[in-house]
C-alpha cells in the first residue's frame, strides 16, 4: 500500500490552502480556491481520479475555484467516459453556493453531489470508502454562537423558507425535470453562519508483515498461497490442513489519523480548543496523528493557538502538526513557469514587462511558532508542494526542487543557454537594458493598462483568464474580473512595503497590493460567462470602502446571494446596469424589440431593488442605479433567469446565424439563450448587427446620453469625461465599454471589445463624437485562418480584430483573449501594421501614449514565446504528481 498527502498552497495570494489526499484508486481535495485549477496544471498534479471534495469553511478562498475546477473535471470524465458525480462536502451554505451558479451555468455542465454539513455541535459522520472515513466537528467562535442564538428570526426564518428552494435549484443544475418557479433571475438570500469545520480522517487499515519464515515452517511453499494470506485470507492444503492468515501474517495497524483545521481566526483556534467533540476524537490518536492548521492572519502567534497546539489533552506527544501559514511561508511563486518568462521579459523589456513580485516568509513568525508545541509533538512549517508520505514509509519531502522558484537564477540560465547556441539571441541579450531600469520618481499622467489575465475560458501555464487593469493617476479601473485576478495583483505590486524603489508607475502609483485595493473605485464586468467574473467576490472581500461597479443586472442579484452567506459589504457597493449606460440606447431599443417581445422588466429590476441582499431598507444606501425610463424595454427572461421545464425537459434551439446574432447555445458550459415566457429560444432579441439594428447611430459626442446620476460620483473621481456601453455579439448581456479622460481626452480614451464576434456597434461606439481612441482593446481567440470556429464561438480572429481597428480608426490596438490551446504569440501579417498592434501578456504594463514602442522588442518577445515551448515541452517529460 502506498499513499500520501500533498501540501498544495499555504495561503499565498493566488494559492490559498489546500490538500490533496492521494492513493492509487481516488484523489481527495480539501478546499479549492482560486488558482488551484491553474496550479494542477503548472505542477502536472493529476486530477481525473478526484471524486470528494471538502471545503473547511464557506469562504471565496476555499470555494473560488470550484467552479472552473468542476467544469473542467465534468469535461475530462465526458471524454474519458469517466462514471459518477464528484461529491462536495462543506459547511453550512454549501446547497445555496452551488444553487447560485444557475445564474450562468446550465445543467448538466457539472456532474456533482453536494453533502451539506448540519449546523449543529454533533460529531457528524460526513464520508466512509476503501481509503478513508471522515467524520466531522462544527466549530464556531463564541461571539458568532451567541450571535447565532439570537440572530434575527425574520433573517432566519427567511433563509429556512428559501433552502428548498435552493435545493431545488441544485437539482435543476443536476438535470431534474422537475418545475422551477418562475423568477429564477431573483437572488435567494441566505444567512450567514460563521463557522469551519474541523475534518478527522482516518486512513485504511494496514495489513501485518508476512512472515515468509513462518510460512516455509508450516510446509508452505512461495506461489498462489503466499497471496491469498497476505490477503488475510484462510488457505486449505490438499491434506486438509487449514492455515489461518493470522498464523503467517503478523498484527494489522489502525489506519493513520489525519486531522484538517481551518483556523482563519484566533476566535476559532480558541473555539477547536474548548471543543470537546473535537478534543475526543485527537486525543485519541495516540499513535501519532498528523495535524494540517490551516491559519488566518496572525493566528500562528496568537496564544490561542499556541496554548491549543501545546496542551497535551488535545494532542499526543507523537502527533505532528503541519502549519499553513502565510505569514509564515511568504509569497513564494506559485506558478514558476510564467514567472520565469516574465522575468526574461523584464530582462529585455523592463519599460513594458515589470518584474514578477515574491516574497520569503516572516523569519519570526517561524521562529515562534517551530518553537511551540513541544509538550504535543513536532511542528513543521510546511511549504507549498511539501509531499507527506504515509505508507509504506513515513516522510516529508518536497515534490520539486528549490531552485525551481528561483525565478532569476532558472531565467539566467535559460537565457545564457539560448545564448551561447544562437548569435542572434546573444545580441539581443548584451543590449538588454533590465540592470539599467531607472526608477519612477514622478507619475508622468499616462493611463497605463495591465492584461491580468489574456486566456479564454480555463488558466494555463502562462496565461490567467480573463481580467484588465487601467491605472490612471486618479486611480485604478478594473475591466473583467476572472478567477485568480486578485493574485495575479499580487504579482503585479508587492502585497507588503518594500524598500526597493518602484521601476514601474504602476507600483510608483500604488506600492502595495493594499495601497492599489483600496484606491479601486469601479469595475466593469463584461458579460457572466464564469471566466470573467469569479474574482469579484474575492476581491470584494478585501476592499472595505465605496466601490461602483458596471455589469449585467443579473451579476447583481449573484452577488446579493453570495453576500448573504459570505458578506462582501454589498452595502458600500453602487451597482450600474450596463444598459443604463448604452451610447445608442434607441438603436439598441429598437433592435431588441423588432422580434415582438413582451417587456419583462420584473426581473431587471428585482437585480437592482436593494444595496445588502440581507438589508430590506437599504435600496438608497446601496446606491444602486435605476436608469432611465424605459431602457430595459423588450427585454425577455434569459434561460439563466427561469429554469424552466418543456416538451418533456428537452430545450429546443432554434437556429440561429452565428455571424449576426448575438447568443450561441451552450458555449463552454453555460447558458447563452435567451427564452421566451414559454421556454422556447428567441432567436433575435439581441441581434445588434442585423439590418433592423444597422442604422447608423448619431455620433456627436454632445448627444451620447448623460451618466446616471449614481454613476457621476466615481467619473468625477477618476477624472473620466465620460463612460458608454454597447451591446456585442456573444452571449446574453454582453458589453463593450468606452473610457475617455476628462484630463486630456485627445488622447487618453480607450475602447474594450469583451468577448464579441466583430461588430459594427463597437466600432461606432470608438468612432462616437469623431472620437479617434487612443487604444482599442480586441478579444482575439482564434488564429486567423480559423473563422469558423469563430463563428461557431461567438469569438473574433485576430485578423478579424486587426479589421475592427481599421474601421474604428483608434491609435493603437492591444489583442487580448487568446484560446489556451492555440499558440502563446498569434500571427501579425505586415499589412496589419504591426507597429501599432501589440500582443497582451498577462502583467505587461502598456502606457496608452506608448504603444508603439513596444514594437522595437519584438523579436525579443517572439525569443522568449519560443523558449516558453520549450519549457513547455521540458515539463510535459517531468512525471506526474
Amino acid at each position: 500500500m502506498k499513499y500520501s498527502v500533498q501540501i498544495l498552497g499555504t495561503g499565498a495570494a493566488d494559492m490559498g490552502p489546500s490538500l490533496l489526499f492521494k492513493f492509487d484508486s481516488q484523489r481527495y481535495l480539501v478546499n479549492c480556491g482560486e488558482g488551484t485549477q491553474r496550479f494542477a496544471v503548472e505542477h502536472k498534479i493529476r486530477l481525473p481520479k478526484l471524486k470528494n471534495i471538502f471545503l473547511t469553511r464557506f469562504h471565496w478562498d476555499t470555494v473560488g475555484g470550484l467552479p472552473g475546477m468542476m467544469l473542467t473535471l465534468s469535461d475530462a470524465a465526458q471524454e474519458s467516459a469517466s462514471k459518477g458525480p464528484i461529491h462536495v462536502h462543506g459547511p453550512p451554505n454549501t446547497t445555496r453556493f452551488m444553487a447560485s451558479l444557475r445564474h450562468f451555468i446550465y445543467p448538466n455542465a457539472m456532474q456533482f453531489r453536494v453533502c451539506e454539513r448540519a449546523d449543529s455541535h454533533d460529531v457528524v459522520a460526513a464520508h466512509n470508502d476503501e481509503n478513508l472515513a471522515v467524520q466531522t466537528v462544527l466549530l464556531r467562535p463564541a461571539a458568532a454562537t451567541d450571535a447565532a442564538d439570537g440572530n434575527g428570526s425574520d433573517q432566519r426564518a427567511r433563509a429556512e423558507q428559501s433552502d428548498e428552494l435552493a435545493a431545488r435549484y441544485v437539482r435543476w443544475l443536476q438535470g431534474s425535470k422537475e418545475l422551477i418557479p418562475k423568477g429564477g433571475s431573483g437572488a435567494i438570500l441566505g444567512r450567514h453562519v460563521d463557522c469551519t469545520v474541523a475534518y478527522v480522517l482516518r486512513g485504511p487499515e494496514v495489513r501485518g508483515k508476512f512472515d515468509v519464515q513462518k510460512a516455509r515452517a508450516l510446509g508452505l511453499k512461495p506461489g498462489p498461497i503466499f497471496g491469498q494470506l497476505m490477503r488475510g485470507e484462510n488457505v486449505t492444503l490438499p491434506d486438509g490442513t487449514v492455515i489461518r492468515a493470522d498464523q503467517v501474517v503478523g498484527p494489522s495497524r489502525p489506519g493513520q489519523i489525519f486531522v484538517v483545521l481551518d483556523l482563519p481566526t484566533p476566535a476559532h483556534a480558541a473555539a477547536a480548543h474548548a471543543s470537546a467533540e473535537l478534543r475526543a476524537l485527537t486525543s485519541a490518536a495516540t499513535d501519532g496523528a498528523l495535524v494540517f492548521h490551516m491559519l488566518g492572519r496572525d493566528v500562528g502567534t496568537s496564544p490561542e493557538f499556541t496554548q491549543y497546539v501545546a496542551d497535551a489533552a488535545c494532542f499526543a506527544k507523537s502527533t505532528r502538526h503541519f502549519v499553513l501559514d502565510a505569514a509564515a511561508t511568504g509569497q513564494p511563486p506559485s506558478f514558476a513557469s510564467v514567472g520565469v518568462a516574465q522575468t526574461m521579459l523584464h530582462t529585455f523589456a523592463p519599460e513594458y514587462f515589470p518584474s514578477y513580485k515574491t516574497a520569503g516568509g516572516d523569519a519570526s513568525a517561524l521562529q515562534l511558532l517551530t518553537s511551540k508545541g513541544a509538550a504535543s509533538g513536532s511542528v513543521l512549517i510546511a511549504q507549498p508542494l511539501t509531499d507527506v508520505q504515509v505508507e509504506p514509509k513515513f516522510a516529508v519531502a518536497p515534490m520539486e526542487p528549490a531552485e525551481r522558484n528561483n525565478l532569476a537564477a532558472v531565467a539566467e540560465k535559460i537565457l545564457a543557454a539560448e545564448a551561447a547556441n544562437k548569435p542572434k539571441s546573444a545580441a539581443l541579450l548584451k543590449t538588454a537594458t533590465a540592470a539599467a531600469r531607472a526608477p519612477v520618481t514622478e507619475d508622468d499622467g499616462d493611463w497605463v493598462v495591465v492584461p491580468l489575465g489574456t486566456g479564454s475560458a480555463i488558466p494555463s501555464k502562462f496565461r490567467n483568464v480573463s481580467s484588465t487593469l487601467v491605472s490612471t493617476p486618479a486611480g485604478p479601473i478594473l475591466m473583467d474580473c476572472g478567477e485568480g485576478t486578485l493574485g495575479q495583483l499580487a504579482r503585479l505590486v508587492p502585497v507588503d512595503v518594500s524598500d526597493a524603489p518602484a521601476t514601474a508607475l504602476v507600483e510608483f502609483r500604488h506600492p502595495t497590493l493594499q495601497h492599489l485595493l483600496d484606491s479601486l473605485k469601479l469595475i466593469f464586468v463584461s458579460h457572466l460567462h464564469a471566466d470573467h467574473h469569479l474574482g469579484l467576490t474575492r476581491l470584494l472581500a478585501h476592499t472595505a470602502h465605496p466601490v461602483t461597479i458596471v455589469g449585467p443586472w443579473r451579476l447583481w442579484n449573484f452577488l446579493r446571494e453570495i453576500d448573504s452567506v459570505h458578506p462582501v459589504g454589498l452595502h458600500r457597493i453602487t451597482f450600474v446596469d450596463a444598459e443604463d449606460v448604452l451610447a445608442f440606447p434607441d438603436v439598441d431599443r429598437k433592435a431588441r424589440n423588432n422580434g415582438n417581445n413582451k417587456s419583462d422588466r420584473s426581473s431587471r429590476s428585482s437585480s437592482r431593488s436593494r444595496a445588502s441582499s440581507t438589508d430590506e431598507t437599504a435600496t438608497a444606501a446601496a446606491g444602486v442605479s435605476r436608469g432611465r425610463a424605459g431602457s430595459s424595454g423588450g427585454r425577455k427572461r434569459s434561460a439563466t433567469n427561469s429554469p424552466v421545464r418543456v416538451d418533456g425537459g428537452a430545450v429546443k434551439v432554434a437556429e440561429i446565424e452565428t455571424t449576426d446574432a448575438v447568443t450561441v447555445p451552450g458555449s463552454e458550459g453555460e447558458i447563452d439563450l435567451d427564452m421566451d415566457e414559454g421556454g422556447a429560444a428567441v432567436p433575435g432579441e439581441m441581434d445588434v448587427d442585423s439590418p433592423a439594428a444597422a442604422a447608423s447611430p448619431t455620433t456627436s459626442a454632445g448627444e451620447l446620453p448623460p451618466p446616471p446620476a449614481s454613476l457621476a460620483p466615481v467619473l468625477a473621481a477618476l477624472q473620466l469625461q465620460s463612460l458608454h456601453t454597447v451591446p456585442v455579439i456573444h452571449r446574453s448581456f454582453s458589453y463593450g465599454l468606452r473610457l475617455v479622460s476628462s484630463v486630456s481626452p485627445a488622447d487618453l480614451s480607450l475602447v474594450f471589445s469583451g468577448d464579441t464576434r466583430p461588430c459594427e456597434r463597437l466600432v461606432a461606439l470608438g468612432r462616437a463624437g469623431g472620437l479617434s481612441p487612443g487604444l482599442l482593446i480586441h478579444e482575439a481567440t482564434f488564429e486567423s485562418d480559423m473563422g469558423a470556429e469563430a463563428r461557431k464561438k461567438q469569438h473574433s480572429t485576430t485578423a478579424e480584430a486587426v479589421s475592427v481597428f481599421e474601421r474604428m480608426g483608434a491609435r493603437a490596438l492591444l489583442l487580448t483573449h487568446f484560446s489556451q490551446r492555440y499558440p502563446k504569440l498569434p500571427k501579425i501579417e505586415t499589412a496589419m501594421r504591426p507597429e501599432n498592434v501589440a500582443i497582451a501578456f498577462d502583467h505587461l504594463s502598456l502606457p496608452v501614449r506608448r504603444v508603439a514602442g513596444m514594437y522595437k522588442y519584438t523579436d525579443a518577445v517572439e525569443m522568449v514565446c519560443r523558449l516558453q515551448t520549450a519549457m513547455d515541452q521540458q515539463d510535459e517529460a517531468r512525471p506526474e504528481a
